[in-house]
């Protein structure tokens, strides 16, 4: 069995079809199928269904998943690894976090690690959080802070630092909550919102639909943008609502009001979380992770008082 073999496994588990696979590899589909052979012969055993119109996994196939992936999950972490040591980039810490997460307590965490670990570069790089459990997993990251409930973090170790609400942000000519700050979900019903890819936030695609249709209407539009601040500027001159997390509001933005949405069911809001691989847990790493865990204690203090 052979590394090789395994990553052609995996990816042709994921597609569950030998031609997307074999582009998706950048190589032909009869070697890729040949590959495929040899491994199920060193195993002695059938790993995919095939027939003229699909392929599935037999049960020893979804057993080789589940190791696969952790296998090359390890080598690929062990390559980077020491990739970094050649480079002598063991001095560096590589933190990534989502949009608007953490927005006052990584920065004040930062301030206080460059002054006690002045030798130690910090690399930040706003991401999201599937992209980051990908970093995390394959040793380009040290930290993420990243939204829990919309990733699988199997392998990490994770601890919640910030729990947030998702407020609108509505233009500021607009009359919507104006009078006493807040609005209810089926206030939005005409309105065009400004939403974040589908395919890289489904959870909360699905969660809004779904408060939506309760609150008795479907989006009237949804204009997709990738960037948080593409969204303010659609707001700001009035194409639509967007949806952010409640710690935008320590953003001052020109054309641009929050509005706290009274009726947005629970599934919508979300947790911050710093998570690491437990295994790379180095003295400059421990230490990050106890300053921005201390520091969001105190935020959350200051708040309650």
């Amino acid at each position: 069995m052979e590394l090789r073999q395994l990553r052609h496994f995996i990816v042709v588990a994921e597609e569950l079809h030998f031609g997307r696979a074999a582009a998706r590899l950048g190589m032909a589909q009869p070697p890729l199928s040949q590959s495929i052979q040899r491994l199920e012969e060193s195993l002695d055993a059938r790993l995919l269904d095939r027939t003229s119109r699909q392929v599935s996994l037999t049960p020893a196939g979804k057993v080789l998943l589940r190791e696969a992936c952790t296998i090359i999950a390890q080598v690929d972490f062990a390559e980077q690894a020491v990739r970094r040591q050649a480079r002598g980039e063991l001095s560096r810490l590589r933190i990534a976090f989502a949009p608007m997460s953490a927005m006052r307590i990584l920065p004040a965490a930062v301030k206080l690690f460059n002054e006690r670990w002045p030798s130690i570069e910090v690399q930040f790089d706003e991401q999201l959080s599937t992209h980051q459990v990908e970093g995390l997993r394959n040793g380009s990251l040290d930290i993420g802070i990243l939204n829990r409930n919309m990733v699988n973090t199997d392998g990490l170790d994770v601890r919640v630092i910030e729990y947030s609400r998702v407020i609108a942000a509505v233009p500021t000519k607009w009359n919507l909550g104006k009078e006493n700050g807040t609005l209810r979900l089926a206030d939005l019903a005409g309105c065009s919102f400004v939403l974040s890819p589908q395919h890289l936030t489904p959870h909360f695609h699905a969660a809004l639909e779904s408060a939506c249709r309760k609150a008795g209407f479907s989006p009237k539009r949804i204009q997709q943008v990738a960037q948080p601040y593409s969204m303010f500027n659609l707001v700001a001159n009035e194409l639509g609502v967007g949806f952010v997390q409640d710690t935008a509001r320590h953003m001052p933005i020109e054309g641009v009001r929050f509005v706290t949405i009274r009726d947005l069911p629970d599934s919508l809001h979300g947790e911050a979380a710093i998570a690491w691989v437990p295994r790379a847990l180095t003295p400059a790493l421990q230490a990050m992770i106890g300053l921005i865990e201390r520091i969001a204690v105190r935020e959350r203090s200051a708040q309650a008082e």
